[in-house]
């Protein structure tokens, strides 16, 4: 798996979002390096946990400047953390699992910043003028 590297291409216009994504890739990119399926678990628990920090922030952030895509963001962070628990319920000495997981992550990931979050990017700008 090639590593997430940031960009401002993928900066969302909100510092404490821009932080909270970069934090996600580092752990998504710690969890893909290790080959120690404990360390793998650990690393990999520390981002569901993270997460579920930012998520709460994220939204609570779009609920104060009064976001209309609030509810859509809810449903892909709860879809994302119903998908997380599953996966932690699966053994990561098996390379499958290992490879099934960090795939899904990262496309969850990319696709979350790139798509859902760029479509709060706008709004939160305009709300600075």
């Amino acid at each position: 798996m090639e590593p997430f590297v940031w960009s401002e291409k993928i900066s969302v216009g909100v510092p404490a979002m821009d932080a909270q994504h970069q934090q996600l890739m580092r752990l998504l990119n710690a969890f893909a390096t290790h080959s120690d399926p404990g360390v793998a678990f650990d690393t990999i628990m520390s981002m569901f946990d993270y997460a579920a920090v930012h998520f709460g922030e994220e939204e609570a952030l779009l609920s104060r400047i009064g976001y209309p895509g609030l509810e859509q963001q809810k449903r892909e962070h709860q879809a994302f953390l119903a998908r997380t628990t599953e996966f932690s319920a699966q053994s990561l000495s098996d390379p499958a699992v290992y490879v099934r997981i960090a795939t899904y992550l990262t496309s969850w990931l990319l696709h979350h910043i790139m798509e859902e979050d760029m479509k709060y990017k706008a709004f939160v700008l305009k709300q600075g003028d």
